[in-house]
Order: structure tokens, then C-alpha cells, then sequence
């Protein structure tokens, strides 16, 4: 009889170690997953930044210009509209980049962008191209 309770609790202890073990394991595949998810996420920020950032830079700029610049490189498919508004004298650009996740970022500028209404569509770019000369001119190669 001794024998058996002995068995019965070694058993137990085993089965609690192995449901122990599956929690964990469980525990680190999730952790995983949200890490993952929010390092797609960074990408997509970076990338809306950098389009941000090089059209209020030639916003900025003095007379004429012309810049190129790429774009961060990003392991997943993705699309970037750029959209434009005129609002009270004041143009307005809407830059998504969409994949899993979206991010946005809304631009108020001094200088009028592709005639001012516009919507710009592009998978996968991998450069901006900006001209300036009066108005500015967006592309995405």
C-alpha cells in the first residue's frame, strides 16, 4: 500500500513539472509572437518618419531643390499612400504606409505639393525623389 501512494505521488509531481514546463513554453511562444509584431510595427514607423522627414526638409529649403534619398529597407510587403489636401491657403499631406499594421503621419506645409490635390499610391518603394521649384514635386521610385 505504501508502494503505491509513493507511485501515485511521484506520477503526480510529473505531471505537474510537465504542465509546468508547457505553461512556460507557451508563455515564451507568445512573447515571441508580440515581439515580433511590434518590431513590423518600428519598421513601419521608420519608414513613415523618413518620407516625413525628407518633404519637411525641402519644405523648408530655400529657393530651388532637388533631393533623393532611400527609404529604409522593410522585410514585409507594403504600400505607401501619400495624400494631398489644400486647406486655407495651407497644404496638408497624409503619408500611410500600410502592411500588417498602418502608421500615419499628417504634414502642414508652407509650399504647394504635386497641384495641391492628389493622391499618391506606391507598393514596396524604395526612394523618395523631391524637386522644388515653386512648388514641390513628390515621387516615389
Amino acid at each position: 500500500m505504501d508502494d503505491r501512494g509513493l507511485l501515485t505521488s511521484f506520477l503526480i509531481c510529473k505531471i505537474g513539472v510537465a504542465l509546468a514546463a508547457l505553461a512556460f513554453l507557451v508563455i515564451i511562444l507568445s512573447m515571441h509572437a508580440s515581439v515580433g509584431r511590434l518590431a513590423e510595427q518600428e519598421d513601419l514607423t521608420q519608414l513613415a518618419d523618413a518620407i516625413a522627414g525628407a518633404i519637411k526638409e525641402i519644405d523648408s529649403l530655400p529657393g530651388e531643390a532637388e533631393m533623393r534619398r532611400d527609404l529604409p529597407a522593410i522585410s514585409q510587403q507594403f504600400e505607401v499612400v501619400v495624400t494631398g489636401e489644400r486647406d486655407s491657403g495651407a497644404q496638408v499631406l497624409r503619408v500611410h504606409v500600410i502592411a500588417d499594421g498602418e502608421v500615419e503621419r499628417v504634414l502642414a506645409l508652407t509650399n504647394q505639393v504635386n497641384e495641391g490635390e492628389f493622391t499618391l499610391t506606391m507598393k514596396n518603394p524604395s526612394t523618395i525623389h523631391l524637386t522644388k521649384a515653386g512648388a514641390i514635386q513628390l515621387g516615389l521610385i
